[in-house]
C-alpha cells in the first residue's frame, strides 16, 4: 500500500463508491477518510404526529422535501406510517428516489424535475390549493426562498416547517483525529 493520505470529509456510502477514495487508490495512495461534521435527526415525534393527523393543528395534505436528511427523517419517523396517502414535492430525482425506498412509500410525489427549491417552489403555487396544509422539513442551515414564494403565492397559513435535521461538528472528532493520526498529537 502506498503512502497514507487523510481527508477530512464523509466519505460516500458504501465506500467503494466513493470516487474521491477510489482515484487514490488507483493513484497508489492509502487513503482515510475522517468524517468532520454529523447530521442529527430531531422532531422524529412531532413529525410522525402530524402525518398521522395527531398534532393539533390537523392533518397535511403536502409534505416538501429538499434534501436527502429530510427523508432520512420520514425514514426514521415510524415503520409503520403509510406515506402512500402523503402527496409529497421532492426537488430532483434524487431525493424522489430515497423516497421510494421508505416503508409504504408515497404514490404521488411532484416536482422531481424542479432541480432547486426556488424552482420547487413555484411547481408548488402552481400545484397546490390554498386551502391545503403543506409541510416543510427543513434542516438547521436552510434558506427561506421556498418558504417565502409559497407563502407570497398561496398565502401564509398554508406552510409549516418542522426542523428534522441539524448539521454538527463530529462530538468525538479529536480522539477519531488521534487514532487515524496513530496517536501522534500536535500542539
Amino acid at each position: 500500500m502506498g503512502p497514507r493520505v487523510l481527508l477530512l470529509r464523509t466519505p460516500e456510502t458504501p465506500p467503494e463508491t466513493d470516487r474521491y477514495e477510489a482515484a487514490l487508490n488507483r493513484a497508489s495512495f492509502s487513503p482515510l477518510s475522517l468524517p468532520v461534521l454529523e447530521t442529527t435527526l430531531e422532531n422524529l415525534d412531532h413529525l410522525s404526529r402530524i402525518v398521522r393527523g395527531e398534532d393539533d393543528n390537523g392533518t397535511v395534505e403536502g409534505v416538501i422535501v429538499t434534501s436527502a436528511r429530510a427523508v432520512d427523517a420520514c425514514g426514521n419517523a415510524g415503520a409503520d406510517i403509510d406515506w402512500r396517502a402523503v402527496r409529497f414535492y421532492a426537488v430532483g430525482p434524487a431525493t424522489a428516489t430515497m423516497l421510494a425506498r421508505l416503508p409504504n412509500p408515497p404514490c404521488d410525489v411532484r416536482g422531481t424535475d424542479s432541480g432547486t427549491a426556488e424552482r420547487l417552489a413555484h411547481v408548488i403555487v402552481q400545484d397546490a390549493a390554498r386551502n391545503e396544509r403543506l409541510l416543510y422539513l427543513t434542516g438547521d442551515k436552510n434558506r427561506d426562498k421556498l418558504s417565502r414564494v409559497v407563502r407570497e403565492g398561496l398565502g401564509d397559513g398554508v406552510l409549516s416547517e418542522l426542523r428534522v435535521y441539524a448539521t454538527r461538528g463530529v462530538l468525538d472528532f479529536e480522539s477519531h483525529l488521534s487514532r487515524a493520526l496513530g496517536g501522534q498529537t500536535g500542539t
